[in-house]
């Protein structure tokens, strides 16, 4: 099977992806790190779910690592 060439579009945009992924997990990951150490900064809000700040702590923190992950992946590369 013959090899593609790249374009600068692709490149570029597949940069700005890693690049937005990476800083959305971050983000996230800050968000879970927080609502698990303090479950009161949250608790002000209320929220459409019926979940505690505890679980949504959890599901942030994963999804930050996933997500960290995902755009590291494809910082370098992977498929």
């Amino acid at each position: 099977m013959p090899r593609r060439e790249h374009t600068g579009w692709a490149i570029g945009w597949t940069l700005f992806a890693a690049i937005a992924m990476g800083v959305i997990g971050a983000w996230w990951i800050t968000v879970g790190i927080v609502s698990l150490d303090d479950g009161e900064f949250f608790a002000k809000q209320n929220f459409t779910f019926r979940f505690s700040t505890t679980a949504w702590g959890w599901i942030h923190l994963i999804t930050g690592v996933l997500t960290l992950a995902a755009g590291f992946g494809l910082f370098m590369g992977k498929k």
